[in-house]
């Protein structure tokens, strides 16, 4: 059993999902269809592989197994396990469910006096903050983080690191951006001749999205082509799209070369929301097509910019915006 999870822990990390999905399917760690795996270290790789390919259900099934046998086995697993089922819970917009567990890891965690995840969960409660409309809470906790710190961990879903780049990103100034961008290329330059490709999906669709909040068009898409030169053979979708909705403008302008359609629209459909989007602050009084002009107008697209991407005249643009 530990020699197979560090196998599929190889197969993760290095982006390969597919080979990850074959390799646990022919060593039988598997029950059968839409029930738990037979260990809990399956359980866990498990839940990362269907999590990150946005397959929530299946993801919360093995996430769940891992979190309710965290006591007998590894607790770093059940802890990861948790903050999944955290983030399952705010993809599906059950934030009372979120905060519930968050509150309940952070007691777990002080009682069995494993602090060396609290700074995990810290990020984690600041990222709740944002989804919840909280923005001020969460830039207190960013400026008060420390992204030249310990490095991340690579097996953690969603590091700290990333999550102080994703509140900046969705709610900062932009010299916060530019901080941002600072603490990318330095993790990226970390990773230089390394097979943690994984990694550098998120890290790389992070740049781009903080590329895309700055106007830089070009270098957002560059990044982005990037990411997804080396997420779409193994289907990654949340490594890109929870970088969030700056992204937007710039998924929409890769063509048929850049990334096969139908990953296209996965990538899309995942990414999050928050209730400091403008479009969620508009949505009781705009339609769909003014709440969409609205949001591509705020990540600096001109009108021209818009009516080419949603195949519309400049006139229909303008009259939307009016």
């Amino acid at each position: 059993p530990q020699l197979i999870l560090a196998m599929s822990i190889v197969h993760f990390l290095t982006a390969n999902l597919v080979r990850l999905d074959i390799f646990l399917q022919q060593v039988g760690v598997f029950g059968g269809q839409g029930t738990a795996a037979k260990t809990p270290g399956a359980n866990w790789i498990a839940g990362m592989m269907t999590f990150e390919q946005n397959q929530l259900t299946h993801a919360t099934t093995f996430h769940q197994a891992m979190y309710h046998a965290r006591h007998e086995a590894n607790y770093i697993g059940g802890f990861s396990s948790g903050y999944s089922l955290v983030r399952i819970h705010q993809y599906q917009s059950e934030f009372d469910s979120a905060q519930v567990l968050i509150d309940h890891l952070r007691s777990e965690l002080l009682r069995l006096g494993q602090r060396e995840f609290l700074r995990q969960l810290n990020a984690l409660q600041a990222l709740q903050w944002l989804l919840t409309g909280e923005s001020e809470l969460a830039l207190r906790w960013a400026a008060s983080y420390q992204s030249d710190a310990s490095p991340d961990s690579l097996i953690a879903i969603d590091p700290a690191g990333l999550v102080w780049a994703r509140i900046l990103l969705t709610a900062g100034e932009p010299d916060d951006v530019e901080a941002v961008l600072t603490y990318l290329d330095a993790r990226l330059a970390q990773l230089q001749g390394s097979h943690f490709f994984r990694r550098k999906i998120q890290l790389l669709a992070h740049k781009a999205a903080a590329h895309a909040r700055l106007g830089n068009m070009v270098d957002a898409r560059t990044c982005l082509h990037d990411a997804v030169r080396l997420g779409e053979p193994g289907r990654h979708i949340r490594s890109i799209a929870d970088a969030g909705a700056p992204l937007l403008p710039v998924l929409r302008r890769l063509n048929e070369g850049d990334v096969d359609s139908t990953y296209k629209q996965q990538l899309i459909a995942a990414i999050p929301v928050t209730k400091s989007e403008p479009t969620m602050t508009a949505a009781t009084l705009l339609t769909h097509r003014e709440q969409e002009i609205l949001h591509m107008i705020s990540y600096g697209q001109s009108n021209q910019d818009i009516a080419a991407e949603l195949t519309i005249s400049v006139h229909t643009v303008k009259r939307h915006v009016s």
